[in-house]
């Protein structure tokens, strides 16, 4: 089961599925030999199966179904994992006068997990798996700062421009915000570092990184591979999906969540930052562009994005987002439902942010 026995608020659980707490698991149950999981969420989340937390949206699991991974991983031995409801684990576990959720009060009540063989039981799936090799490329783009010293110091700005193709019929999810929204927004910022008379005292980094959707590869990439030292790079700003505001359909979940998307006049920030510098220069620059910002904190309900990658290895991150809709994931995130206004202030915003960052003295 999903959970720990330590965690007993998990009906609180704000995330699809928490892989620190489940990949040990995983990774022990493998080496003690098994062939197999069957992974059922526990009975207090408040997902049901992998197909009410879009978990099955999310990870290959369906017959054609494509997930990538770094080429010098591809000498590891696929996981046989397999999602199955809540029902399914009860009908197996039937012959042992156990259910889910009897098992789960014991965990519960004695701190410790409840394991026993099923004899006279056996499951049987079949899975295929076909490797291909192929190429994916970043896009960068580098401004070279003006201080003679400082130069060699930069702030990054982050945009994936990859989003997740077409759907069984063949039509195209065109992600007007996720992430055309992000990716322009980018060439704005990028244009308007070019066309100053002056540069900035530090170097700016700009990046258009692919493979997103498919589990951050793209930012992984560049932080495995920077090509400016992340030791020497002050801050991440990331932008993805920065084009939405609140419409009358908005309603309702997204993954499960309440949908969150941000009113007109307004973007969600998150970060792991309490530098009182750094969020009064975001402060300043979002009243002086006439946006709210809106402080989330570090993480994203739905998932993360590619700042997350940057944080991963100790430098400065923030990542603006407009929220989550239904719209999200489906062939109905159209340029039509886009809000112009406030995908031109937050470019402002972000650009004013990096400025001031490369021009501090210190």
């Amino acid at each position: 089961m999903t959970g720990s026995p330590q965690n007993k608020g998990m009906d609180k659980l704000n995330s699809v599925i928490d892989m620190n707490l489940e990949e040990p698991k995983l990774m022990e149950v493998f080496k003690k030999g098994a062939k197999a999981i069957l992974y059922v969420y526990d009975p207090t989340s408040k997902f049901p199966d992998a197909y009410a937390s879009r978990l099955a949206d999310m990870v290959a699991g369906r017959v054609g179904e494509k997930m990538f991974s770094f080429k010098n991983h591809e000498n590891s031995a696929p996981i046989q994992i397999a999602f199955i409801t809540q029902h399914s684990a009860d009908m197996l576990l039937k012959t042992s006068g156990y259910n889910l959720r009897q098992m789960q009060e014991r965990i519960i009540a004695e701190g410790k997990s409840v394991s026993f063989e099923l004899k006279d039981i056996t499951a049987t799936f079949r899975t295929y798996i076909e490797i291909n090799n192929l190429a994916s490329n970043n896009v960068i783009g580098i401004v070279e700062g003006s201080d003679p010293v400082l130069k060699n110091e930069c702030v990054i700005y982050t945009a994936h421009f990859d989003h997740v193709g077409i759907n069984a019929n063949g039509e195209v999810y065109n992600g007007a915000d996720d992430n055309a929204s992000g990716s322009m927004a980018l060439l704005e910022v990028a244009q308007a570092f070019i066309n100053l008379k002056k540069k900035p005292l530090r170097t700016m980094v700009f990046a258009w990184v692919n493979g997103e959707e498919k589990g951050l590869l793209g930012s992984q990439y560049y932080t495995d591979n920077p090509p400016f030292p992340l030791e020497k790079t002050l801050l991440d700003i990331n932008l993805d999906m920065i084009g939405r505001s609140k419409m009358p359909s908005d309603t309702g979940k997204f993954m499960g969540y309440d949908v969150s998307v941000s009113q007109s006049g307004e973007i969600l920030l998150y970060t792991d930052q309490t530098n009182k510098e750094l969020l009064d220069v975001i402060t300043s620059t979002s009243k002086a562009v006439g946006i709210r910002t809106l402080n989330m904190g570090r993480d994203s309900e739905s998932g993360s994005s590619d700042y997350a990658s940057f944080m991963a290895k100790g430098v400065p991150a923030i990542f603006f987002n407009s929220g989550d809709y239904p719209d999200l994931h489906t062939i109905r995130d159209d340029v039509d439902k886009i809000d112009f206004d406030k995908m031109e202030r937050v470019s402002k915003m972000v650009f004013l942010i990096g400025y001031k960052v490369a021009n501090q003295r210190e």
